[in-house]
């Protein structure tokens, strides 16, 4: 017999006194066996599975009263419940772990989401200044056609669609 350490997290050695009769199973629900925690007479039919009292390959639990199986249940309950600073520390610590294997084991992947950073950071400016454009060509627009022409005309050029920008002019002398 095992009984499992919450603490531990381990397996120890476990007796019961002789005259106990304890089981894992039996096919006779009305058969009298002792709670395997704490001697507590019963009918097996009665009985529920320990969380703590095991056989020798850990795997199946004894047969133990209501009472200790649920002094078990809480125990492996409490034995689960982490702390909001437990999830940040483990957080931290996986963050680090991430930022050591990005720079020391595989600075390659580092560079490139370096890169692709600064991508990013391009595509960014570059938005800003066609939103600029375009709320500039939005306050010519109805104003003043031909300086919105022209600026059209620029940002096609600057924005390397030359062809489109020959097509607006060539349109517009139509």
């Amino acid at each position: 017999m095992k009984k499992w350490n919450y603490q531990t997290h381990r397996y120890d050695d476990y007796t019961v006194p002789e005259d106990w009769k304890v089981s894992m199973y039996e096919t006779d629900m009305e058969k009298e066996i002792n709670c395997a925690e704490c001697g507590k007479l019963m009918k097996y039919g009665e009985s529920l599975t320990s969380q703590r009292i095991f056989g020798d390959s850990g795997v199946f639990g004894y047969a133990v009263c209501r009472e200790c199986h649920e002094s078990g249940l809480k125990e492996r309950i409490s034995m689960k419940t982490v702390t909001k600073e437990q999830c940040e520390a483990a957080l931290g610590s996986i963050s680090d772990a991430i930022e050591e294997y990005c720079l020391v084991v595989n600075k390659d992947v580092y560079g490139r989401l370096e890169a692709a950073r600064d991508v990013i950071n391009q595509l960014i400016e570059e938005h800003e200044k066609l939103e600029k454009a375009h709320k500039k060509l939005l306050s010519l627009w109805g104003e003043d056609l031909y300086a919105w022409r022209g600026e059209t005309s620029q940002l096609l050029q600057d924005a390397g669609f030359e062809d489109a920008s020959k097509y607006l002019d060539a349109a517009w002398e139509l």
